[in-house]
């Protein structure tokens, strides 16, 4: 027992003391930091996995997007609906791409008198290769009818 032990009743502390416990604080922490560290990692490749599985499932029915050049007529998917809309058509147009961009997005205007915004931008998705359906000399529109079927609304000539 040390002088000082005998005159207060606990064992002083001396510099020794302090540094071994700033040794364990300090291992300690860096226990911890390398446990979290370790947590983050396999979490990072958890989510790595999940994010390919997700992106191979849904680009399984996925297919490349139409290349359109300068000049091509489309027609454009209508994308602001409202009221009255359930009977019109789902696509506007004619239009003529002015612009190609990056990312499969285009410029395109208007041509003709038909519904929609005179210019606008949109991407591949929302368009298709415009193609007329009103031309008269288009047989396109000439059924064959079974003869065993009644022609209703049809004259028999």
């Amino acid at each position: 027992m040390t002088p000082f032990e005998l005159l207060t009743g606990v064992k002083m502390r001396t510099p020794d003391d302090l540094n071994i416990k700033q040794l364990i604080d300090e291992e300690i922490r860096l226990q911890y930091q390398e446990g979290r560290d370790e947590i983050r990692q396999h979490a990072k490749e958890q989510i790595l996995k999940i994010q390919t599985e997700n992106k191979k499932t849904y680009n399984l029915r996925r297919k490349p997007a139409n290349q359109y050049t300068v000049n091509d007529l489309v027609a454009v998917k209508r994308t602001q609906f409202g009221g009255g809309l359930k009977l019109k058509p789902k696509y506007l147009g004619p239009y003529q791409i002015i612009k190609v961009k990056t990312n499969n997005t285009y410029d395109v205007k208007k041509v003709g008198e038909a519904e929609g915004p005179n210019q606008t931008t949109t991407c591949a998705e929302f368009i298709k290769p415009w193609s007329n359906f009103c031309n008269e000399d288009d047989d396109a529109f000439e059924v064959e009818y079974d003869a065993g079927w009644p022609r209703c609304g049809i004259e028999q000539s």
